[in-house]
């Protein structure tokens, strides 16, 4: 809780301390699943810390203990999280990780969790000049954040197959998807 809070401000130092603090007590207590989400979000923030071994060394740790332990959603979100780890240093092992989680999520009906990673694919498609594919994969993500009710993601989405129309020179489209956005947001 006391990570969420510096989160909040965007402290992220603060926050990758109160995190290993919680991760030394868990692991004190043996308190497996709580360690395991301790060092998901030690990786999360380790990353934007621009400290990629660690945070890669965290989100292993942490799938181990969700694989060990049967939470497949933990799982999932520690190789999405790991997929954004080593996204600009390694863009194939990210799209590898992404597609695992993918399936997990899939696996478990977590529409969410879907939707955020084929947001993240996406991402990954766009950047290698892949723009087709990265369209398709933001179109399935914000058809998935509407079926669940969350409008103001589905609004993002909009704004990035705008985005992507745009770098493919369709700018009548790409506006017209923006406008969108911001009225359907």
């Amino acid at each position: 809780e006391e990570s969420r809070a510096w989160n909040t401000i965007g402290d992220f130092k603060h926050m990758e301390l109160a995190l290993t603090s919680a991760a030394q007590r868990a692991h004190a207590r043996q308190a497996q699943l709580v360690l395991a989400r301790a060092r998901n979000q030690q990786c999360w923030v380790l990353r934007f810390l621009a400290r990629q071994t660690e945070a890669v060394d965290a989100c292993l740790e942490a799938q181990r203990i969700y694989e060990a332990e049967g939470d497949r959603g933990g799982t999932a979100d520690t190789l999405r999280i790991l997929g954004d780890a080593v996204s600009g240093s390694d863009a194939e092992r990210a799209i590898s990780l992404y597609r695992q989680s993918l399936a997990v999520q899939r696996s478990i009906g977590h529409l969410a969790g879907e939707a955020i990673v084929l947001n993240e694919l996406a991402i990954q498609y766009s950047v290698r000049g892949d723009h087709g594919a990265a369209m398709q994969l933001f179109q399935q993500a914000h058809d998935i954040f509407l079926q669940i009710g969350n409008s103001v993601s589905a609004s993002g989405l909009l704004i990035n197959i705008g985005y992507e129309l745009q770098l493919q020179g369709r700018l009548a489209e790409s506006l017209k998807m923006y406008r969108k956005a911001v009225t359907a947001g």
